[in-house]
């Protein structure tokens, strides 16, 4: 059988996205290749989110580590309640840790350990360098094992940060092991769920250093300044939204009338 040749609007669209598109078929099956394909593929997957992040790789870049209640790899998928909830000790260093940041970075392995290996050092080193060149206050910058992203949570609760971000190795697809998603909440002390979420950051998806520029980009949104604002200015820029034709809110205190 002569192979059709596929049309300019397919080449286009198969050239826009990972997705496997016209596999081809023997009779109402996938074709033999494809198949053997595809169970690479989900080996591959389940092998990764089996596997652990070094113990080196925090210590290498400076990461505060902490541990959820989550006992292994196995848990995490099993028992997300567990994977977002931090263990005593881990409660007990986190509360020795830079309170009131302007931003606190969280890195967690989630579904996809191998990606904070190969793609969460462009991304963490990208996000530091843009929030220092704006003077943003920075926390303590942890990593966190066995962990899902909800456990960013249970930190804020007690960072209490104005942004949190929380980077996080995902499996979206079968295709790629090394993806990221980055997940972002403006005051999430306040009970506030995520606000903003970027996915499918790698080499063969969304560059680490255009990922970390976006996710700057949503934090100044967040932060109600623009790049540099000194902190003073901030407070000022606040005080001036609370104002009510033109007037400074009133200041409730023990000797002002009820």
């Amino acid at each position: 059988m002569t192979a059709v040749p596929p049309s300019t609007a397919f080449a286009a669209l198969a050239a826009a996205t990972p997705a496997r598109l016209g596999l081809g078929r023997t009779g109402p099956r996938l074709r033999t290749a494809v198949l053997l394909r595809l169970a690479a593929d989900r080996a591959r997957a389940r092998d990764a989110v089996a596997s652990a992040v070094p113990a080196s790789w925090p210590r290498r870049r400076g990461l505060l580590e902490l541990a959820t209640r989550a006992a292994d790899r196995r848990a995490v998928v099993a028992q997300p309640r567990l994977a977002a909830t931090l263990g005593p000790a881990a409660a007990a260093r986190l509360r020795r840790c830079r309170r009131r940041p302007d931003v606190q970075l969280v890195v967690v392995d989630a579904t996809a350990p191998p990606a904070l290996a190969r793609s969460a050092g462009p991304v963490l080193a990208a996000l530091v360098r843009l929030l220092r060149v704006r003077r943003r206050r920075l926390g303590t910058t942890l990593f966190v094992r066995n962990a899902r992203p909800a456990v960013g949570a249970a930190i804020a609760r007690v960072i209490r940060p104005r942004v949190l971000c929380v980077i996080a190795g995902e499996l979206a697809t079968l295709d790629t092991t090394e993806s990221l998603a980055l997940h972002l909440a403006a005051r999430p002390a306040r009970g506030m769920p995520i606000a903003t979420e970027l996915h499918d950051v790698h080499a063969g998806g969304l560059a680490p250093r255009d990922a970390a520029r976006a996710v700057v980009a949503w934090i100044d949104a967040m932060l109600g300044a623009g790049p540099g604002t000194p902190p003073r200015t901030r407070r000022a820029a606040r005080t001036s939204r609370r104002k009510v034709g033109g007037k400074a809110p009133r200041r409730r205190g023990r000797n002002a009338r009820r």
